[in-house]
């Protein structure tokens, strides 16, 4: 709004509380005999109380259903007219006088006319003047969270909902970290080029299981069976010499647990099993007893 142009000297370093409250002459057009008219009608004497005025609200909106619904119903502005136009279509109560709403004597009338030329109700409804005090009230008044755009209001439930998310995030990976952490493992090792060191566990047994089905018998493969006390099986499936940088395959033993082991990174399963292609057959089956050569970053001495 500017206030340069719709307020008189005096008046433009003004806030709008305090242009609220200023006298109806404040505004540029309206002279103190046009305020002193005013007040005589309506009794009004600050430009708060020119936007508040019923009669000039009553006005816009028979002149909004007119220009909607020129032959609509006005039932509803029974209470606001004189009984002589409760009946009388919108389109032709905006051409009515001023006088038709309930509460304006024909005197109040001739008032409005006097000081602003005002002569139906649809000139009562587009008077400038009603119109800037509106604009000085509605900045005037304090700014509620009804005034605050959807988006603006939502920004800091949006803000407070993400940090609950990554919290819940974040305490959940520490949670179940092992548990992911064993589950990428396995599929990062499943693929057929990877070759999946994850040793199969070593069950002691020396017979043969079988299920039986009717005739039909399922016969499960027969794995070694575990050393007693301190007896160390020293079959080996490639050389069973002495070795200054060897691992010797121990009970349940895999590729995965001995990198992680004597390397501290579990992924140089690969490295080990490319030295040893001779000795290990199988990467998810290591006999205990079969020596391991340890390739470069691997010492026995980081085994605890």
């Amino acid at each position: 709004m500017e206030i340069r142009e719709k307020f008189v000297r005096g008046y433009e370093n003004k806030s709008f509380a305090e242009l609220a409250v200023a006298p109806l002459d404040a505004l540029k057009g309206i002279s103190k005999k046009d305020a002193q008219m005013l007040f005589d009608a309506f009794h009004i004497r600050t430009i708060a109380d020119l936007a508040n005025l019923k009669f000039a609200r009553w006005a816009r909106e028979i002149c909004e259903l007119a220009d909607l619904d020129p032959h609509g119903d006005t039932t509803s502005f029974k209470d606001k007219l004189i009984k002589k136009y409760e009946k009388t279509p919108p389109i032709k109560l905006a051409k009515a006088p001023v006088w038709a709403l309930q509460g304006v004597s024909q005197k109040d009338a001739a008032l409005l006319r006097k000081a602003f030329a005002i002569k139906t109700i649809r000139d009562f409804a587009s008077l400038k003047y009603i119109a800037w005090a509106q604009e000085v009230v509605d900045c005037a008044r304090p700014q509620s969270e009804a005034d605050i755009p959807v988006d603006q209001t939502k920004k800091p439930l949006r803000a407070i909902a993400a940090i609950i998310l990554l919290t819940i995030v974040i305490i959940a990976l520490f949670v179940f970290w092992p548990q992911l952490r064993s589950l990428i493992s396995e599929r990062y090792a499943s693929t057929p080029s990877q070759l999946p060191p994850f040793g199969e566990r070593i069950v002691p047994t020396s017979k043969l299981e079988t299920k039986q089905n009717g005739d039909v018998s399922k016969k499960h493969v027969q794995l070694p069976i575990q050393p007693k006390g301190d007896e160390e099986r020293r079959t080996s499936v490639g050389s069973n010499t002495a070795c200054d940088n060897c691992y010797t395959v121990k009970w349940q033993d895999t590729l995965i647990k001995i990198s992680e082991r004597l390397s501290g990174d579990w992924r140089n399963w690969k490295k080990l099993y490319d030295l040893n292609r001779d000795a290990v057959k199988s990467t998810r089956l290591l006999i205990p007893g079969t020596q391991l050569k340890l390739p470069e970053g691997f010492n026995t001495t980081n085994e605890n």
